[in-house]
């Protein structure tokens, strides 16, 4: 994530100075930063991206863990199987968690700084973001390839769905579990290439409130609430209902969905700033209940810990990824991991009872850079994880790799993390101008082919007659 651009005036909760207006528009992404009129704001965003940041974390864990089981390794009975049930609800949790938060500072952003700085903002980010995804496109066409080899798993239209996703971003065409349809070979990106697409709706949602608004009044409070509620609820039950189908796999990973969980947390920041009471009640008594809600989110966890699943490739189930062990009903409430976004919401609120301590001197900067390596974690995370797998064997062999598979999976996202650090602070932003550029130039491409087409048509009778 980047901070924010300087600009001329002073909006909601960022101040900006002035000095760094005209010429500094133009500023590289080293000259930007985020200041704030008083601390509490400053202490609820730290706290925010904090949490976003332990949420990616947890995410690195249980894909390490996923593709450490047998179920990616070609071996039966691997050590980690045990915890694999577990780590699988904890994904399906700790993603919707992760976008319902995200949606909200994304929100709290775009309303803070106005417009022109979001615009250059988001820029900003979705170059990075891309500029990951392409990268890590390269890695895992490389070093997934060699490994589908091996395992003798080597299909040429998992290579075209990879490029296709890889290059656009769009994971909407893997809706098959069969292992013999087209499946990506970079299968945990799909949280990046979905958050990049909801960071770009955020002006169109706002945009769509405010006319709700205008054009409701007081009942927009309510038809905003039920749209929020309204996708994921239907979509959650009817994948429920349906267990037997593809309907849970096919929209669990792509976009259409997990915007939903995004907007979520859009419509809640925006009823809360405007002070819904429904709204408004539900965060205190859900900052009140937090810590029996994160009690009682660990005993669901732990309670699956032991439990194996024997997995059947054929079966069509509730499961997240086409090689993942088949889950129940109860596993894939969506819901349960809304809730916990919004409880871990409620304690930063403003209008939350509970008060946060005072950042230190830096704690934003060093939330946003440790959140700018924890999305490159992410988008690097399957092919670095099986770049170590193969690296391990090539050293050791198949066997005693797969045998130690729990220390492995315990290390890789340590070495994970510290190569993202590098990058990260190394070549991300040259990778992130470069990406910024074919944009800039697409969007040029863009205009004068609208200009060039539609140009005439729109242009005022009278200005040709002049």
């Amino acid at each position: 994530m980047e901070t924010e651009r300087s600009g001329s005036e002073t909006t909601g909760l960022v101040s900006i100075p002035e000095e760094e207006t005209g010429a500094g528009a133009e500023a590289s992404a080293d000259a930007l930063r985020i200041k704030f009129e008083d601390s509490s704001d400053e202490s609820r965003f730290v706290h925010m991206v904090r949490m976003c940041h332990w949420c990616v974390v947890i995410y690195l864990v249980t894909t390490a863990v996923t593709v450490s089981s047998s179920n990616y390794m070609s071996f039966e009975g691997s050590n980690i199987d045990v915890i694999l049930l577990a780590t699988d609800i904890i994904t399906i949790d700790i993603t919707s968690c992760f976008f319902v938060l995200g949606g909200f500072v994304s929100m709290y952003v775009y309303s803070s700084a106005g417009l022109e700085s979001w615009k250059y903002l988001c820029a900003r980010v979705v170059a990075q973001i891309f500029g990951n995804m392409w990268l890590s496109l390269l890695l895992v066409l490389f070093f997934g390839s060699i490994d589908k080899f091996m395992k003798e798993r080597f299909h040429a239209h998992d290579i075209a769905l990879t490029l296709l996703e890889g290059v656009t971003g769009l994971r909407v065409l893997d809706t098959r579990q069969s292992v013999a349809s087209p499946h990506s070979l970079n299968v945990s990106l799909w949280p990046v290439q979905s958050f990049v697409w909801c960071l770009m709706s955020v002006h169109g949602t706002y945009k769509t409130n405010e006319f709700i608004r205008n054009r409701f009044g007081e009942l927009a409070n309510f038809i905003i609430g039920v749209m929020a509620l309204c996708g994921i609820t239907l979509f959650t039950l009817f994948a429920m209902m349906n267990s037997d189908t593809n309907v849970f796999y096919a929209n669990a990973t792509s976009v259409m969905y997990r915007m939903l969980e995004f907007n979520l947390g859009i419509h809640y920041y925006y009823l809360a700033e405007k002070e819904s009471p429904i709204v408004v009640s539900c965060t205190r008594m859900l900052a009140q209940c937090s810590p029996a809600v994160y009690l009682l989110f660990a005993a669901t966890w732990w309670s699956e810990i032991g439990v194996v699943v024997k997995r059947e490739p054929g079966q069509t189930c509730l499961r997240l990824y086409p090689r993942n062990t088949c889950l129940k009903d109860h596993h894939v409430f969506l819901l349960r991991g809304c809730v916990l976004g919004l409880t871990m919401l409620s304690t930063v609120s403003a209008s939350s009872p509970l008060q946060l301590a005072a950042p230190a001197a830096g704690a934003v900067q060093s939330a946003v850079d440790s959140m700018k390596v924890g999305s490159t974690a992410v988008a690097l995370s399957w092919p670095v994880y099986i770049f170590i797998q193969l690296v391990f064997k090539v050293s050791f062999s198949d066997e005693l790799v797969f045998e130690n598979s729990a220390l492995v999976s315990f290390m890789m996202p340590a070495f994970l993390y510290g190569g993202s650090m590098i990058y990260t602070q190394g070549l991300q932003n040259m990778a992130t101008d470069y990406v910024d550029e074919i944009g800039a130039g697409i969007a040029r491409q863009t205009r004068g082919f609208y200009q060039g087409i539609c140009g005439s048509v729109l242009e005022p009778q009278g200005a040709g007659m002049a």
